[in-house]
Order: C-alpha cells, then structure tokens, then sequence
C-alpha cells in the first residue's frame, strides 16, 4: 500500500513537473535555448508514462514487489520531487536572469542618453573653445596694435610733435569759426 500512495504521489508531482516545464519553456525568451528543455519535457513524460504504467501494473496484476516495493516506491517518488526541485530552480534562475536582462537593458539605454547629451556637451564645449581662442587671438592683435600706438605716442610725446599738432588743429578750428 506504502508503494502505490508513493507511486501515486510521485505520478502526481511529475504531472506538475510538465507544468513547470512548460512554464520555464515559456520563461526562456531566446529561442535558441529551448531544444533542451523540450528534450527534458520529453524524458519527464517518459518517465511519467513509466510511473503511470508501473502503478497500473500493481494494481491489475498480482504483482508482489516484497521487500523492495517500498525501495522502488521510495526511489520513484523521490525522483519526481528531484525533478519537480530541478525544474523550480531553474524556473527561478531564468526569471532572475531575465528581469537582470530588461534592467540592464534598461541601464544600457539610459547611458546611451547619456552617452549622446555628452557628446552634445562635447560638441558645445569645442565650439565655445574655438569661440575662444578667436577672441583671444583678436585680443593679442588689439593689444599689440594697443603697444605700437603706445610706443609711438610715446615717440611723438618727447619729440614734441602733439604740440605742434594741436596748434594745427586749433587753426584749422578757428578758420572754420570764423567761415561760420
């Protein structure tokens, strides 16, 4: 009686042992990864075809297993919940990996973004440079011109020439004074 309720039970988990198989089938999103896992749903219903068949073989023959029918039940029914526990685990594990998948997807793209806005920045950042170095190459011209005026005002300072020049500039102001 011991045999069969094992066998019995053993039948039972490797039933829901199809049903994980299935599941976990339909868990693995690359197709590529699949032909395992039918060959693994293929040999659970073997054996489940195995259980079903032993167990009608003790309940219609008069099949007397002795003392190793609780052996054999044991051996069965502890199959079935390796199997069920096999199957769990890798149910598990493939959730796991799949939703770390979608999240690292999911980083994957947001530093893309950022990858791009930096470019962006990048771009910004050379041109405002080269903006730059214009300007400061402008400015040395500014300031060199700034020195050689500079130079030559101070020339023109101890020759005397800017007195002489406005004496000029005040005759030139009165004539047209007086032309007005």
């Amino acid at each position: 009686m011991a045999t069969r309720l094992l066998v019995g039970l053993g039948i039972v988990l490797m039933v829901y042992a199809v049903v994980l198989c299935r599941r976990l089938i339909r868990a693995v999103t690359d197709r590529k990864l699949r032909p395992p896992w039918y060959v693994l749903l293929f040999l659970i219903c073997f054996f489940l075809a195995g259980y079903t068949s032993f167990l009608f073989f003790m309940f219609t023959s008069a099949m007397d297993l002795g003392m190793t029918g609780p052996l054999i039940g044991s051996i069965l029914f502890l199959g079935a919940v390796f199997v069920v526990l096999v199957l769990a685990v890798g149910y598990v594990l493939v959730t796991s990996v799949n939703r770390h998948v979608l999240e690292l997807d999911d980083k994957n793209r947001a530093l893309t973004n950022m990858t791009v806005e930096l470019g962006e920045r990048k771009e910004e950042l050379e041109k405002a440079k080269k903006e730059q170095e214009e300007k400061n190459k402008e400015m040395e011209a500014v300031l060199e011109d700034f020195y050689t005026l500079r130079i030559g005002v101070g020339r023109d300072v101890e020759a005397g020439k800017f007195e002489e020049e406005n004496k000029r500039i005040k005759e030139r102001l009165d004539k047209l004074k007086q032309a007005v």
